[in-house]
Formats: structure tokens, sequence, C-alpha cells
């Protein structure tokens, strides 16, 4: 189970990345994958908080792995905003791992996001980290 703590830090950095992307959406000229790929990450980080308030771990866990097929989708994002908050998102849940000792949004040790996949999983973050800082640099 996550703490409550856990939760509060997961629905408040939620909200800021939604606020960010509010922001570009708002400001900034998008194509029709960035934009529909805004609108579908709100759907799910609604879909998330809601789990998180109600402790629904099976959603919880669906949502982790959204959460990284969409920064993995990051490839083919061309806002450079977008890329930026992306980058950042990657970063804060490297620098959280190392905290925490685990991922944050580690539901229990033994689920389909325990330490094993969590170690491995690490690897491709590094490495998105440094494609979508690449991509910004472009």
């Amino acid at each position: 189970m996550i703490s409550v703590h856990r939760k509060l830090v997961l629905i408040f950095l939620t909200v800021l990345l939604d606020i960010g992307f509010l922001y570009v959406i708002k400001n900034e000229s998008l194509n029709e994958f960035d934009k529909n790929y805004l609108y579908n990450l709100f759907v799910i980080h609604i879909i998330f908080i809601v789990a998180l308030i109600y402790n629904i771990k099976l959603i919880i866990d669906v949502s982790h792995c959204f959460m990284f097929i969409a920064i993995y989708l990051g490839f083919m994002i061309e806002n450079k905003s977008i890329l930026i908050i992306l980058f950042s998102l990657s970063l804060i849940q490297s620098i959280l791992k190392e905290i925490v000792g685990e991922c944050i949004l580690s539901t229990e040790q033994h689920s389909l996001f325990g330490q094993n996949v969590d170690k491995y999983n690490q690897y491709c973050v590094y490495i998105i980290l440094a494609v979508l800082l690449y991509k910004i640099m472009l």
C-alpha cells in the first residue's frame, strides 16, 4: 500500500504536470499528435488520482504502465515544451527513486512493479533521459 505521504507527493506532481500541459495547450501551437497525447494524459491523470484517493491498486499499477508508455511515446513528440516537461518528470522519478529507495509508485514489493522490474526499467529511464535531452537540444 502506498503511504499517505507518497500519495500526496504523487497527486501534487500529477497536478503540477497537468498545469504545465495546460499552459502548453493554451499558449503554443501543437500538431494533432501532441494535442491528442496531452488530452489522453489528462484522462489518465484523472483516473490515476481517483485510484490513489480510493486505494484501487490495480488501477494504480495500470496507470504506472501508462506513465512509462507516455514517456516512451515522448520520442514522437515535437513540441519542445512538452519534451522539457517529460524530461523533468523522468528526472524527478529518478531522483525520487534514489531518495525513497524504490519507485514511489510501487504498491507492494511483490507486485508487477516490485524491485526486480524497477531495477531493469530504471536503465530504460536513463536512456529516455538522454534521448529526450537530445531532442530538446535539436
